[in-house]
């Protein structure tokens, strides 16, 4: 199986520079809903000991919520 090589990169600067701002607004945006989603599943725990199934609920969602924000991007 040969090797595969990595992407080049863009030759103009100006597509450089939106590539660089289009990653680092993708990653803003993935990093900030990844720490707010691991908050809201920090503070799903408080309702653990009441009810099981509203805990897995909240889980669930945020689980599917976060992976089909990876598999948009």
């Amino acid at each position: 199986m040969p090797a595969a090589h990595p992407l080049e990169s863009p030759a103009q600067l100006g597509l450089r520079v939106i590539a660089t701002l289009r990653g680092a607004a993708i990653s803003a945006i993935l990093f900030s809903t990844l720490i707010a989603f691991n908050t809201l599943q920090a503070l799903s725990v408080l309702v653990l000991p009441f009810h099981r199934r509203t805990f897995r609920a909240i889980n669930r969602f945020v689980a599917n919520t976060w992976w089909g924000w990876c598999v948009l991007v």
